[in-house]
């Protein structure tokens, strides 16, 4: 938005949702929460070390360069990553907040990096 407008920039968000569902499964939930951030849901049993190599490929394809029009657009992304056991009462809400915190935490360390936070029981 900032350096090529609007037209550009919501051409980015499509092509990194496009991004997001062909590197996830099919079970998988994806939703835009907000400006440029997604929340992916991974339904059933999901190991930490299986949604750190999800991560990596989801900032390594978001890097590649995204032609629109004349220009080349270059992005990164920052994701925080939590996993619920299925034991563990949890709102959603108290997921959400894990998560932006695991968030805020890639995003403090620099570009293009995944932290994982487990969930804890509240």
């Amino acid at each position: 938005n900032d350096n090529f407008g609007h037209a550009a920039g919501d051409h980015v968000l499509q092509r990194v949702a496009e991004i997001m569902v062909d590197s996830t499964r099919s079970d998988s939930t994806l939703v835009r929460a907000g400006g440029d951030e997604f929340i992916l849901i991974f339904p059933g049993s999901i190991k930490p070390h299986q949604l750190s190599r999800i991560a990596e490929r989801l900032i390594e394809k978001i890097e590649e360069p995204i032609p629109f029009g004349k220009v080349m657009c270059r992005i990164s992304g920052s994701i925080g990553i939590s996993v619920v056991p299925e034991d563990l009462e949890v709102t959603a809400s108290e997921v959400l907040e894990e998560v932006d915190q695991a968030l805020y935490s890639s995003k403090n360390a620099g570009r293009g990096r995944a932290t994982f936070v487990p969930l804890k029981a509240a």
